[in-house]
């Protein structure tokens, strides 16, 4: 007769293995405390993908997939996971919008985002002035800066993702980007909008001249983005959005009406 009562001597039951598995938040973190070889994982991470960002095309997915490439390339996917277990989904898309800074991270919603600027992008690659520094490392084409880019990006969400806040530049961005991907340097000098109107001789303040289907008008201008808001002269002031190539200084004051 075959009994599993302890009591009379038998076989003890089996008890479930109640130990806990970590949760993917705390395999992220143990990830982080580890020091990657960063030059290493980015051949990887760009030879990986079938095709790279290209600047004739402007598709979120590219961006959403090398975001992604990245994240598994790095960390194994604990990126995303620890998002997931918090309701936010990884995403990354470009940025017709951002022209003074070359990325965005932000939590949106269900959305951790992560943007790249097509504008710098494009006006850096366009004055093929390569190589140049980007993060503290030399950057010899776009396809490069692309993915330093998205690294920077990757270290801010990947300090939320581990303690929950964004803290700007601090010691705990700096330590993951450093860390992580071997960045030193946090600021780039890429080609902003406000730094292609001033090479054009265009500055907020200064007074300007346009011509808009056959009508010349004089202004001033009061803001620089992808554009320049020019604030016109005369009884019927207007608030003009001007491209910068049209904007002439206004070296003589506007005739009399």
């Amino acid at each position: 007769m075959h009994d599993d009562n302890p009591a009379s001597g038998g076989p003890a039951a089996q008890l479930p293995d109640m130990s806990l598995k970590p949760s993917a938040t705390e395999l992220f973190r143990r990830k982080l405390a580890g020091r990657p070889q960063p030059a290493e994982l980015r051949r990887i991470a760009l030879d990986g993908l079938a095709s790279s960002p290209a600047l004739e095309s402007t598709r979120h997915a590219q961006i959403g997939m090398l975001v992604t490439h990245t994240d598994r390339t790095w960390w194994d996917g604990l990126l995303g996971r620890a998002l997931a277990e918090q309701g936010l989904e990884l995403t990354g898309k470009w940025s017709r919008r951002l022209v003074s800074s070359a990325g965005n991270a932000a939590i949106r919603g269900s959305e951790a985002v992560i943007q790249v600027s097509h504008f710098i992008v494009r006006e850096t690659h366009e004055r093929n002035r390569w190589p140049i520094r980007m993060q503290g490392l030399d950057c010899p084409n776009a396809t490069l800066l692309i993915q330093l880019i998205v690294e920077h990006e990757l270290a801010h969400v990947a300090e939320y993702a581990a303690t929950g806040k964004m803290r700007g530049h601090g010691p705990a961005f700096r330590e993951i980007a450093g860390s992580q991907f071997g960045h030193t340097e946090f600021a780039h000098n890429l080609v902003t909008a406000r730094q292609k109107a001033l090479d054009e001789g265009i500055r907020p303040g200064m007074r300007v001249t346009f011509v808009h289907e056959g009508t010349r008008y004089w202004g001033k201008v009061v803001r620089i983005t992808k554009r320049a808001t020019v604030i016109t002269e005369g009884r019927t002031r207007m608030k003009c959005y001007v491209p910068i190539g049209l904007l002439e200084a206004a070296s003589v004051r506007r005739p009399a009406a």
